[in-house]
């Protein structure tokens, strides 16, 4: 009976309801479609730095990651290498990456020089997307080499042209190579598109003065969510292989990269104070209203009690009043929120952005998702608010007297 009056009650003034209603779906579509954005952002923000920056898990040489130079090389990666094998939900790839100068007729920039093998299909798959013009290197060291089309720009060069890289190698010798420009990329991201250059590495090992030497390798996990584990497979498979850890260094994304870890505990702390600051005012216009209301049915509720009604059932008919409008709300909200997320499914283009953009690593169109984790933040939030906004409301009504209640006019 009691839920029955309380589904009644809230269509007895539409107007309000509806404006109750639009209110709580506002604050939800708010929250949920700002964080599906927010969400696309940092999904490319890590993806493009572990695609160009080392993996989900880098290990290289003890040392490297602080004063990353070529004389901190992994001396034998082939049993390294062979044991990476063995461990599940990985692909890895070896890198070899060196400080240098490129040159053409018209001027020199300092680029990092890139030795990639074109074989490792999940390391290099990033390239081969961002390719502009041009082809991908081949699976042997042809003198060929990628860069962006920014690089290019500033270098007045095109695919087919010559251009010399220069670097110190491991002796601290200059070697220099002149290289084609096989091809052009463009990623979106300032500090690949700035200053990277991609070689065979075969190639860099020249400019190196390496052998079979590489300065890393890059781990990428098929569970974001669970590289301790990842960390400790590849541990254990180093060990077991007998390569002595302790004098390589093993190291996740956040471990490496201070900035970006420090970006996801930002945005969680946005996340929690944009769900308070939308739904205490969706909080603030439901405890108006439910004053409004029980005053308005001050006698109504005199004669309920009357007739035997409890001051709990009374609370009940309320909460449950605020529960259907807060489900109501949540349902038109969560639906806005899908469509959003449904309509740039193809992509948001933010080309006008992209400068901005590509200096925090993200390309210049986003793809918004709905997160679960925030789904369950934002439905766990209204639903506490919500609860302590009619808490006064609901008691208020509770403690009325009978007698008193019904002289009200």
């Amino acid at each position: 009976m009691i839920t029955r009056i309380a589904w009644r009650n809230i269509w007895r003034n539409k107007r309000r309801s509806w404006v109750l209603i639009t209110a709580v779906a506002a604050g939800f579509f708010a929250f949920l479609g700002g964080m599906s954005i927010v969400t696309s952002f940092e999904d490319q923000m890590l993806d493009n730095a572990v695609r160009f920056d080392g993996g989900h898990v880098q290990i290289a040489a003890d040392g490297y990651h602080e004063n990353p130079n070529v004389r901190r090389a992994i001396d034998d990666p082939a049993p390294i290498a062979a044991a990476l094998q063995g461990v599940p939900g990985i692909a890895h790839e070896s890198l070899v990456q060196v400080d240098g100068m490129a040159t053409s007729a018209r001027r020199s920039l300092g680029v990092m020089i890139t030795g990639v093998d074109p074989d490792a299909p999940v390391g290099t798959a990033h390239l081969r997307q961002s390719l502009v013009e041009g082809e991908m290197l081949g699976g042997t060291a042809e003198g060929r080499v990628l860069i962006s089309t920014k690089l290019a720009d500033q270098l007045s060069l095109e695919v087919g042209q010559r251009l010399v890289l220069m670097a110190a190698d491991r002796t601290n010798e200059i070697q220099s190579a002149a290289f084609r420009i096989g091809g052009l990329f463009r990623t979106g991201q300032s500090a690949v598109d700035d200053r990277r250059v991609f070689v065979h590495h075969d190639d860099a090992r020249q400019l190196a003065a390496y052998d079979t030497e590489v300065t890393s390798f890059a781990i990428f996990a098929d569970d974001e969510d669970a590289l301790d584990a990842a960390v400790a497979s590849i541990t254990a498979a180093l060990e077991e292989a007998g390569i002595a850890t302790a004098n390589l260094e093993i190291l996740t994304w956040q471990q490496r990269m201070g900035f970006l870890s420090a970006m996801y505990e930002v945005v969680d702390v946005f996340s929690v104070v944009l769900l308070i600051i939308l739904f205490t005012a969706v909080a603030l216009s439901l405890v108006n209203s439910f004053l409004m209301v029980i005053f308005e049915r001050m006698r109504e509720l005199g004669v309920m009690m009357a007739n035997g009604v409890r001051p709990g059932q009374i609370k009940r008919m309320l909460y449950l009043e605020a529960s259907f409008i807060v489900s109501i709300g949540l349902a038109i909200g969560g639906a806005l929120s899908v469509g959003l997320v449904a309509y740039f499914s193809g992509g948001m283009d933010l080309a006008m952005f992209a400068e901005g953009l590509g200096d925090f690593g993200v390309g210049s169109v986003l793809y918004p998702r709905i997160d679960m984790g925030d789904l369950l933040l934002g439905l766990i939030g209204i639903i506490v608010i919500v609860f302590l906004a009619i808490l006064y409301p609901a008691r208020k009504a509770a403690q009325f007297e009978i007698v008193e209640a019904l002289r009200h006019t």
